[in-house]
């Protein structure tokens, strides 16, 4: 097998802080929920306390906080809500 390279930039990558990944707070546990209801609509119960237990070290979140905005992401996909809409409807404000 024969490799070809070439010293050429492809891209310029910007290191500042992120815009969309703010930590494992509840957003990020919701949308995970609403994730794993598009991507494994069959596996996701099981995959939703694997990001509970993997996770939940690293969060501020409880266990139990992190498994019910799971289910309500899943829950919301199909609905078609948004966490701000889902988060003003429980009377949340939406962070």
């Amino acid at each position: 097998m024969k490799v070809y390279s070439y010293p050429f930039t492809i891209a310029y990558v910007n290191k500042d802080d992120s815009t969309w990944f703010r930590g494992y707070d509840e957003r990020y546990f919701f949308d995970n929920g609403a994730w794993l209801q598009t991507a494994f609509p069959l596996g996701k119960h099981w995959l939703v306390w694997y990001f509970v237990w993997k996770f939940s070290k690293k969060s501020t979140v409880s266990k139990y906080l992190a498994w019910r905005l799971q289910v309500a992401g899943i829950q919301s996909f199909d609905k078609g809500l948004s966490y701000e809409q889902w988060s003003r409807s429980q009377g949340k404000n939406a962070k």
